[in-house]
C-alpha cells in the first residue's frame, strides 16, 4: 500500500486523476482526497447545503481538508451566520493545520462560537483579515489558543474598545517563526512588544507608524540572529517626520 500511496502523492496537480484513483478502491480513498480536497471554505450562501452534506453519517471528506477558511462576504459583513456552523466546524474540522478568517465579527458570535474558535488546537498558520474583536483581551486569547502556531497573519484586523488588561499569563505559542501585521492597531504592537519568547525568522509590517515605531524597535531586537526576512514599510506621517528632521 505505501508503494500505491507514493504514487498517488507524484499526482498531487492531477485533479482529474485523483478523482479517477478515488474511484478505484477504498484503500485508495484517503489518499486521492488528501490532494483534492486540502482547503475548504465557508461562506454563508453555502451554510444549509455544507453543514447537511458534513454531518451525513457516510461523509468522510472532513478528514482531508488541512485549510479551513471562514470568509464573511455577505453585505454588511453580518457575522450572525457563523454562530451556527462553529460546532460542526471545531467537531470535524479540530485538526485542520491552517485556519483563515475574513470579516468576522466577535461581537456579534455567542459565547459558544467564541469557545468553538479557540477550540482549534491544531493550528500552525493563522489569518485574520479585516476581522473585529470586541477588546485587545478577547483578540489575544484567540491568538494565544493555539500553542503551535508557526505563522500568524494579522492584516487590518481591531478591537472596538478597551477592555480588561491583558493578562501576563497569556503568551502567543514559542513556535512562532513569520509574521506579517497589515495596519495593525497600537496597542497590538505593544502586546507583540512584550512577549518574551519570540524568536522570529520572518517579519513583515505595513505600515509602521509613528506610535507604534518604539514597540517595532523591541520586537526587532527580541528576534535578534534568528531573522533572516525583513520587509518593512513606513507610513506617510513617518516619512515627513523624518524628512523634516533630515532637512
Amino acid at each position: 500500500m505505501e508503494v500505491t500511496e507514493i504514487i498517488i502523492d507524484h499526482l498531487h496537480n492531477d485533479p482529474r486523476s485523483l478523482r479517477a484513483c478515488t474511484l478505484v478502491s477504498k484503500q485508495w480513498l484517503p489518499t486521492s482526497r488528501f490532494h483534492l480536497i486540502p482547503r475548504l471554505r465557508v461562506q454563508e450562501n453555502c451554510v444549509d447545503s455544507f453543514l447537511e452534506l458534513l454531518e451525513s453519517p457516510h461523509s468522510q471528506f472532513a478528514r482531508s481538508a488541512r485549510v479551513l477558511e471562514i470568509a464573511n462576504l455577505s453585505t454588511g459583513h453580518n457575522s450572525a451566520w457563523v454562530n451556527r456552523v462553529m460546532p460542526s466546524l471545531v467537531k470535524h474540522f479540530g485538526h485542520v493545520t491552517s485556519f483563515n478568517l475574513s470579516y468576522v465579527k466577535w461581537g456579534q458570535l455567542t459565547p459558544r462560537a467564541i469557545e468553538c474558535m479557540n477550540g482549534f488546537m491544531n493550528i500552525q498558520s493563522l489569518a485574520l483579515l479585516d476581522c473585529s474583536f470586541m477588546t485587545l483581551q478577547q483578540l489575544v486569547s484567540f491568538i494565544c489558543a493555539s500553542q503551535k502556531l508557526r505563522f500568524l497573519h494579522f492584516g487590518r484586523s481591531l478591537y472596538e474598545q478597551d477592555g480588561p488588561q491583558v493578562a501576563s499569563s497569556q503568551t502567543i505559542s514559542p513556535h512562532l517563526s513569520k509574521l506579517r501585521v497589515d495596519a495593525g492597531p497600537s496597542f497590538f504592537f505593544k502586546w507583540l512588544s512584550s512577549q518574551e519568547a519570540i524568536f522570529l525568522e520572518g517579519i513583515i509590517l505595513d505600515p509602521i507608524s509613528l506610535e507604534n515605531i518604539e514597540d517595532v524597535q523591541r520586537i526587532l531586537r527580541r528576534a535578534g540572529p534568528s531573522l533572516t526576512l525583513l520587509k518593512l514599510r513606513f507610513d506617510d506621517q513617518y516619512m515627513q517626520r523624518s524628512g523634516s528632521c533630515i532637512g
